[in-house]
């Protein structure tokens, strides 16, 4: 049986048509309400709208390199950073690394809205998934799940 993070997770990929950014870019003011009307996710008008700006800002970073992985690699550690083994501490101290403070910063500028650099899971996380953003606002995963290898070991470039 899925715990309520998983049900969370499958309830806001069927509010936000299988987290589709080409999709949940087109979302108007109708689709806004009929968001804030699912019980199923987060109800706040900031970060549902956020979201949809946040869509189509990937759209912008996928014209101009190519894919999101391609955007997303050019923040990759190098690769003296990053661990031969990854453990919890490791996890906490690549949450919050220069590169990751750039990363926020260049969404930021890019117009991407109501997310935080990436933080580290809490104890009593079982499951920690990095393709759900941060602060709660679904961020596109077409593209993004490429690169989720940003933070294992001694990741490779695939993108």
């Amino acid at each position: 049986m899925a715990d309520n993070s998983q049900k969370k997770r499958e309830n806001f990929r069927k509010a936000f048509d299988g987290f589709d950014y080409n999709k949940v870019a087109q979302y108007g003011p109708d689709d806004v309400d009929r968001l804030l009307g699912d019980a199923g996710i987060v109800r706040h008008r900031g970060k549902i709208e956020a979201t949809i700006n946040n869509a189509a800002r990937a759209i912008e970073l996928e014209k101009e390199f190519g894919t999101l992985a391609a955007y997303f690699w050019q923040f990759e550690p190098d690769e003296s950073e990053r661990p031969n083994e990854m453990s919890e501490a490791e996890v906490r101290k690549l949450a919050q690394t220069e590169m990751s403070k750039n990363l926020a910063k260049d969404l930021k500028k890019r117009g991407w809205k109501f997310f935080l650099a990436p933080q580290p899971p809490t104890h009593s996380c079982k499951r920690w998934d990095w393709s759900m953003t941060t602060h709660k606002t679904v961020l596109p995963s077409k593209g993004i799940g490429e690169a989720r290898q940003f933070y294992t070991p001694k990741a490779k470039k695939n993108a």
